[in-house]
C-alpha cells in the first residue's frame, strides 16, 4: 500500500486591502452627507454630487431632477463650456458655472480636493439668491 499523501495546504486568506484610492466609492454616507448639507441651501429642490468622467451619481438630495438627469446633464453642460473656453482662447481649467431662467438656477461646482467631482444644485429663483447660495455652496466641507 503507498503512502497516503498529505492534503494540500490551503493559502492563507490575505487580509483585506484598504481601497488604493482616497475617493469614497459611490453610495457612501460621506458623499451623502456632504449632498444633505447642500441641500440645506435656501431654495435647493435638488442637489446631485457626480464623477464627472464617468458621468454617474454620487449621492443625491431632494426632488426632482433624479441623480442621473443631473449628472448627465452636468457632464454635457461643463464639457461644452470647456470647449467654449478652449475654443475662446481661455485655456483649459476647471469649468464652473451658473445658469439661470426665470424660474431656476443651476450651480455646477467641482469639489474642492476631490478632482473629478462635481455639485450640481438646483435653485428656485422664486425662493433662492444665486449668489447666497454660491458663497454657502463653497464654504460647505466636502469629505475627507
Amino acid at each position: 500500500m503507498a503512502p497516503a499523501t498529505p492534503p494540500a495546504q490551503l493559502p492563507r486568506a490575505l487580509p483585506a486591502m484598504p481601497p488604493a484610492s482616497a475617493m469614497p466609492v459611490p453610495g457612501t454616507t460621506r458623499w451623502q452627507a456632504y449632498a444633505d448639507r447642500c441641500a440645506l441651501i435656501k431654495g435647493t429642490l435638488s442637489c446631485c454630487v457626480f464623477d464627472l468622467h464617468a458621468g454617474q451619481p454620487l449621492a443625491h438630495a431632494g426632488g426632482q431632477p433624479s441623480a442621473e438627469r443631473l449628472a448627465q446633464q452636468g457632464t454635457l453642460l461643463l464639457a461644452q463650456l470647456g470647449e467654449a473656453a478652449r475654443a475662446l482662447g481661455l485655456g483649459s481649467s476647471r469649468p464652473e458655472a451658473t445658469l439661470s431662467t426665470t424660474s431656476h438656477h443651476l450651480l455646477l461646482r467641482p469639489v474642492p480636493g476631490h478632482p473629478g467631482i462635481v455639485v450640481h444644485l438646483v435653485l428656485s429663483a422664486a425662493v433662492g439668491n444665486l449668489t447666497l447660495a454660491r458663497m454657502q455652496l463653497e464654504r460647505i466641507e466636502a469629505p475627507q
